[in-house]
């Protein structure tokens, strides 16, 4: 597993982001932590909220923990699913930050429980820009997931 890390680097920058996989191995062990340390794969898991961050960044990719990501294929059947990827791409947005529509909050969930899962919405009709003054408490949209248990 790879996050960025700041390094030292010569130049006008003072940082450079390099590949260090023991801060993604900590958080992702933080994420899944169990009473048991054995994985249980009929495990019923959804996590939930605003993770501040989309899809293709690293927050999200690493509490995924996509084979891809992680170079084992092994943990496949332990990796989050993003239920946002059944929307269509005009409805996949949680934020309008600028007038540039994001995907911040996020449900993600277990093999197990995609298995269940019928359907997701985000509550985004009519959502005011995170910049402007107007608008509700909250410039997030809900998501609402409905599962058959």
């Amino acid at each position: 597993m790879r996050t960025p890390g700041a390094a030292s680097r010569a130049g006008p920058k003072a940082f450079s982001w390099r590949p260090s996989s023991a801060p993604a191995r900590r958080w992702r062990r933080a994420s899944s932590s169990s009473a048991s340390s054995t994985h249980d794969a009929r495990a019923l898991v959804a996590v939930c909220g605003d993770f501040n961050a989309e899809e293709r960044q690293t927050p999200l990719r690493t509490i995924r923990a996509d084979s891809a990501d992680t170079g084992n294929a092994a943990l496949a059947g332990r990796a989050l699913v993003p239920l946002e990827r059944t929307l269509p791409a005009s409805q996949r947005f949680s934020v309008v930050h600028g007038g540039h529509k994001e995907m911040l909050d996020h449900v993600l969930v277990s093999r197990a429980l995609l298995d269940c899962y019928r359907h997701v919405e985000v509550h985004n009709e009519g959502l005011a820009d995170e910049l402007s003054d107007a608008g509700p408490a909250s410039h997030h949209a809900p998501l609402v997931a409905e599962f058959a248990l």
